[in-house]
């Protein structure tokens, strides 16, 4: 009889286990569908931005692609780091993740910044260089006027 007991025991324990783990897989599979859907709509929402954006001036639009291009990294990088969440086993890919996570976001800004800070020189330099130009022919007109 405890012999019956034991058994019934370890088969309810099995089966709780075994339903806990169908639960467990449940719930990361609709987190999977619902980040894969949220990257879809990010995905779209970026793409009709680039058109929109694409009617600005040629002065802005180094300034414009670099945000652009960091935002969609950004996203990506979040997507990842949420779909790797979803499949973690244990704490320490727990805490593996996060640290890639917040190491490509770091490396993804520092470089953002370098670019960015780049083409603003650029830009400012070559507006530096055009508003004399222009100042100096309106004075020219106005001399010859």
């Amino acid at each position: 009889m405890a012999r019956d007991r034991t058994e019934f025991v370890d088969e309810n324990t099995q089966r709780a286990v075994h339903a806990a783990h169908l639960s467990t897989q449940w719930m990361a599979d609709i987190a999977d569908h619902n980040l894969s859907q949220g990257r879809a709509a990010i995905d779209s929402m970026m793409m009709l931005t680039r058109k929109l954006f694409e009617g600005f001036g040629q002065q802005a639009s180094a300034v414009r692609e670099r945000s652009l291009d960091l935002a969609e990294q950004t996203f990506s990088h979040a997507f990842d780091f949420g779909q790797k969440i979803v499949r973690i086993k244990d704490p320490q890919e727990l805490t593996q993740a996060q640290s890639e996570f917040i190491s490509r976001q770091t490396q993804l800004l520092a470089e953002q910044t370098q670019h960015l800070g780049q083409s603003l020189t650029r830009e400012v330099g070559e507006m530096a260089s055009i508003v004399p130009k222009a100042v100096d022919a309106r004075r020219k007109r106005s001399e010859a006027a």
